[in-house]
């Protein structure tokens, strides 16, 4: 019988994860009688992940070596330092 292959996560999560996602709502919903008189709490920002932006590629690593072709473009990614999306 084979072997279970390792459990990996959903894409969701590991973008989760990767990418620091605005809130629409960070003090909650609109009109929420509960909890209303308790200050937010908000999360320690990881300085490992990234904005998401809709201006950014989705897929970076299919565009690692490709050049952008207006002149006086900067490169590709938001890490000039790593070579590969994690």
């Amino acid at each position: 019988m084979p072997k279970k292959k390792k459990y990996d996560d959903f894409a969701n999560v590991e973008i989760d994860r990767n990418y620091q996602i605005p809130e629409e709502f960070p003090e909650g919903t609109y009109g929420e009688p509960v909890n209303a008189e308790q200050p937010v709490q908000s999360e320690a920002d990881n300085p490992n992940r990234r904005p998401y932006s809709a201006f950014n590629y989705e897929n970076k690593s299919l565009h690692a070596d490709a050049q952008r072709n207006m002149p006086n473009s900067h490169p590709p990614n938001d890490f000039p330092a790593e070579d590969t999306e994690d």
